[in-house]
């Protein structure tokens, strides 16, 4: 069997960093305190700040997704 070396490149836009970093960063702190401050548990904050940027990674991906998957779906003929 012949080996297959394909290159793959990825390239990430300093704006779409940003976006995540931003989003990423402030949502988990947001989120941390929302929940440190009323319960004052630091535990119950951190697992919360982490399930938090899972959510808001899902809603921002999700979105658009769900969004491609409707413009790409045929029309029911009548």
């Amino acid at each position: 069997m012949k080996n297959n070396r394909d290159i793959v490149i990825v390239v990430v836009t300093r704006a779409r960093l940003r976006r995540f970093l931003a989003i990423d960063m402030a949502g988990s702190t947001a989120v941390y305190y929302a929940l440190f401050l009323p319960f004052h548990s630091q535990w119950a904050a951190s697992a919360g700040s982490f399930l938090g940027a899972l959510a808001l990674n899902r809603l921002f991906r999700g979105g658009a997704a769900r969004a491609r998957k409707r413009s790409e779906a045929p029309t029911p003929a009548e």
